[in-house]
């Protein structure tokens, strides 16, 4: 038998070596079934949207837009289409016999009948025919204009084929130009107006 002594100082140095493995491999995570604890993502509030979906959807519909005042062509029928511009914007000077108030056509229908949301003639004139309950039977557009002057202007009805309804239908014809005849024009009449919480009848 050899009479080498151990060295202290290496036993020492290796069982602090083999301690000190076996603390890492004890801290260091384990493959086990056991899920893992993840702390909670955290979730941004989301963007307040600017419109419900409603008014997105409203927004997407395409408002006709009718030709311009300089594409009335220089003929019979585009003189007729500015005599009812002109009657349109002065009703009390250009057609007066059947005015009974102080109202001009434009008054109703907002920037010379084109401004959609404000009754524009283009949506108007591609309506017509349709049936009225209000008198009862298919109206023409004619017969529509001739309840504006006895109704609105509480005058009289010009005839049918009256130049002054033929001036008028002219009008609205050309700012119609292009539009789908029978459909329900996006800005066609007036928006409706939601009805007060509380009236305070005092």
């Amino acid at each position: 038998m050899s009479g080498h002594k151990p060295d202290k100082a290496a036993w020492a140095a290796g069982i602090l070596f083999v301690g000190l493995a076996g603390f890492i491999g004890y801290t260091l995570p384990r493959n086990s079934d056991t899920p893992k604890k993840t702390e909670p993502a955290v979730v941004q509030a989301a963007k307040p949207v600017a419109s419900s979906v409603a008014q997105k959807h409203e927004s997407q519909k395409v408002v006709f837009k009718p030709p311009g005042e300089d594409e009335i062509p220089k003929n019979e029928f585009g003189d007729m289409v500015r005599l009812g511009e002109k009657i349109f914007h002065d009703t009390q000077s250009n057609a007066k016999e059947f005015v009974g108030n102080s109202l001009q056509c434009s008054n109703c229908h907002l920037d010379a009948g084109r401004l959609a949301n404000a009754a524009p003639l283009w949506a108007a004139y591609v309506a017509f025919p349709t049936y009225r309950a209000k008198n009862g039977h298919v109206n023409t557009f004619q017969e529509r204009m001739q309840g504006c002057f006895m109704y609105s202007m509480n005058g009289k009805a010009p005839a049918l084929n009256d130049k002054v309804l033929v001036a008028l239908e002219s009008y609205a014809y050309y700012l119609a130009k292009g539009a789908p005849i029978g459909a329900e024009l996006p800005g066609r009449g007036y928006p409706k107006l939601a009805k007060p919480a509380k009236l305070d009848y005092a």
